[in-house]
């Protein structure tokens, strides 16, 4: 799995204005949080990174099924 690298945060508009770059940084490893209102609504994280946590996820659904009567 990737390591993550230091977050970027950077706002809506700034996402779209810069959306080339910040793949860019993402490519590199790095996590971006795209925030609206100063809110976070949304992460972009490398594809590798993604998908560990996405099988990480289902794995654990899979052993909480398992579990119950």
């Amino acid at each position: 799995m990737t390591e993550k690298m230091t977050d970027i945060q950077v706002r809506s508009d700034e996402a779209r204005r810069n959306f080339r770059e910040l793949l860019d940084q993402v490519a590199r490893g790095y996590h971006v949080t795209i925030q609206r209102y100063d809110k976070p609504v949304a992460v972009m994280v490398p594809v590798d990174w993604y998908e560990d946590a996405e099988s990480a996820w289902g794995a654990q659904l899979e052993k909480d099924a398992g579990e119950k009567p």
